[in-house]
């Protein structure tokens, strides 16, 4: 580690000494670049092995993945042909196979586990489906608040174990076994089935067309998901020759 900082030491030396932005790129081209974790807006450099190895304990972690044989555009047209035709009829403008393509992803070095590990991102913002899951996401967040609305008054992961720890100090726990497994939510992907997850969608939706609509699952539901709001960022510019200025992005 000592080696590594003494080297970034030496490449942030001679990338302040460099006067083209050409050649400060060709610089860094031998690192990887990337985002950190929980902080979008830092930049981080990583040396490549240490970031190979960091792959092979994601991505390429065969106990947990699997490589398609199939290229990509393949996958994506056996997923076009295996949509029941209702689906494409009714919700044909959430579904778009051709501007858009499958899901991307990369991982963030976790500092918190000194380097070591990687948190998988997949990104979604760009995949053939986004339009009808950004959607679904949305009615059934409205479903699940009006069926749920006694229990899911919780804005945050700490209000939510909060309320975990209040529930258990009414509980006599001497008569009742209670054990908190997991509290991350990768461990509800990882670790609950599939079936039971639609199982309860299905559950939520049936009630709530029994609570709410004359009409019963017939009910057409509409969801706004276009943000009416633009979002400003400001940021310095600017190196230790020149002031900075202030650049706003829209």
């Amino acid at each position: 580690m000592q080696y590594w900082q003494a080297m970034l030491i030496q490449e942030f030396e001679e990338f302040l000494r460099q006067e083209s932005s050409t050649s400060t790129c060709s610089s860094l081209s031998c690192h990887v670049t990337s985002p950190a974790d929980h902080f979008p807006s830092t930049l981080t450099l990583h040396c490549p092995a240490q970031w190979h190895e960091l792959l092979k304990k994601t991505f390429l972690d065969t106990k947990i993945f699997r490589q398609c044989v199939q290229p990509s555009n393949q996958v994506l047209k056996n997923i076009q042909y295996s949509l029941p035709e209702w689906i494409k009829n009714t919700y044909s403008w959430g579904l778009d196979f051709k501007n858009y393509r499958l899901s991307t992803g990369y991982i963030l070095p976790k500092p918190s586990r000194q380097w070591q590990k990687a948190r998988p991102i997949v990104n979604y913002s760009k995949a053939w489906p986004w339009k009808l899951g950004a959607a679904l996401s949305v009615v059934l967040t409205g479903i699940l608040q009006t069926v749920y609305a006694s229990i899911l008054h919780y804005r945050d992961v700490h209000a939510v174990l909060s309320g975990i720890q209040q529930l258990f100090c009414r509980v006599d726990l001497a008569t009742e076994d209670y054990h908190l497994a997991q509290t991350d939510i990768a461990g509800f992907y990882n670790q609950v089935e599939h079936n039971r997850i639609c199982g309860a969608i299905e559950f939520a939706v049936s009630r709530y067309a029994n609570m709410n609509c004359p009409d019963g699952l017939d009910t057409i539901m509409q969801a706004h998901t276009q943000k009416l709001e633009r979002t400003c960022v400001f940021f310095k510019a600017g190196t230790d020759r020149t002031p900075p200025s202030m650049y706003q992005s829209n």
